[in-house]
């Protein structure tokens, strides 16, 4: 067991479930390819679900800003889980993880569970590797739910880790920024993605409207309002270009 700080101190405990970890095989220079499956919600409140996608984007977001790994998709992440009704809590046995493994050109995945009591958010991370079909790592852990980002943040460096990737200075800094510092703002960013991935870019306008209301900085929330009302020929498209064009950060 790995305690990289108390609950107090508002970090998450990292606890080895599987035996020691077994680094990921993979050609020099050549990034891992990661895919970051669904989170499921064990709260005994249903209001929480929302969370769940919020995950996914976050350890994507994250992922993809450190720059040392070969992200799969998202978009084709979310169009394999749609089709196949993905559930973690039978996601098991060799074949099945190396066939999924197989159909998102994935050699790492990463999925779990979460819970939300209060102001806590405990967290249950699995990392496969898709290649032999077993589970590398779990982890387990609980810490505020206003230090979200941070939370995030542990779990790829249990992946580096796993993965025998290093992280150099450049690297971790990128990984350790933040779309924005409002998590409501942030949540409803998440339904957008998801509305514009289901078709529906009107309420996509609308969820990025509101985020940005809360956060006028939000860049991710600008420049996905941009894009959406550009293909949507939307009457807004040149104002939230120009919005969007001034927006400096990720």
């Amino acid at each position: 067991m790995k305690k990289l700080a108390c609950i107090a101190a508002l970090s998450i405990l990292l606890v080895l479930i599987c035996g020691p970890a077994a680094a990921v095989d993979q050609p020099v220079d050549a990034p891992i390819k990661v895919a970051v499956l669904p989170f499921v919600n064990k709260s005994l409140n249903p209001d929480f679900a929302y969370i769940g996608p919020m995950l996914v984007d976050a350890l994507e977001y994250k992922i993809a800003a450190a720059g040392v790994f070969d992200l799969v998709d998202p978009a084709l992440v979310h169009e394999q889980i749609r089709s196949s009704s993905f559930d973690p809590s039978i996601f098991e046995g060799q074949e099945v993880i190396k066939r999924t493994g197989q159909n998102l050109d994935a050699e790492v995945m990463l999925c779990g569970y979460y819970e939300r009591s209060g102001g806590y958010l405990n967290l249950e991370v699995r990392i496969y590797d898709s290649q032999r079909g077993n589970i590398i790592i779990g982890t387990n852990g609980v810490s505020m739910y206003k230090e979200f980002f941070s939370s995030c943040d542990e779990i790829v460096l249990s992946l580096a880790q796993v993965c025998n990737v290093v992280l150099d200075a450049g690297a971790h800094s990128r990984m350790k920024s933040i779309p924005t510092n409002n998590l409501s703002a942030y949540a409803t960013f998440v339904d957008a993605l998801m509305a514009s991935r289901s078709g529906r870019s009107a309420a996509a306008l609308e969820f990025l409207d509101k985020a940005t209301s809360v956060d006028p900085g939000f860049c991710r929330a600008l420049r996905l309002a941009a894009k959406l009302a550009v293909a949507a020929n939307d009457p807004s498209a040149a104002e939230r270009s120009a919005r969007a064009a001034q927006c400096t950060g990720r």
